[in-house]
Order: C-alpha cells, then sequence, then structure tokens
C-alpha cells in the first residue's frame, strides 16, 4: 500500500463522516429538545473526526513512495 492509497482511505473515511454530520443536522431540526443536547455533542465529535480525517490524508498525501 502506498501513502496515497493510504490517504485515500482517510479521504474517503472524512467523506462519510461529513456525510453523518449531515444527517445529523437533519435529524437536529425535527429532534424533541430532550434529545439536542446529545445530538449536538455527537455533531462536535464527528466533526472533530472529520477534520482528524483530513489532517491525517493531507499528510499522507503529502508523502513519497510506500508505507
Amino acid at each position: 500500500m502506498t501513502y496515497q492509497d493510504w490517504a485515500r482511505e482517510y479521504y474517503d473515511s472524512a467523506k462519510r463522516m461529513k456525510e453523518s454530520i449531515e444527517r445529523l443536522k437533519h435529524e437536529m431540526k425535527n429532534a424533541p429538545v430532550q434529545e439536542l443536547a446529545e445530538i449536538s455533542s455527537r455533531l462536535s465529535i464527528m466533526y472533530d473526526m472529520y477534520l482528524d480525517c483530513i489532517h491525517v490524508a493531507d499528510m499522507l498525501g503529502s508523502r513519497k513512495g510506500e508505507c
């Protein structure tokens, strides 16, 4: 596996995270008030994970060669 392959996997994970974040945002619009804090917390965690995936993918993408 090359660094580029590995970076692509992280970008794919980031894309899936982003899709999940969008679903949660949509869900939040219709959620009962009691669930808003939990959904907000989940969104925050997922967004941090999304940013981590992007950051790692960028780092791996800038490397050359194989792992």
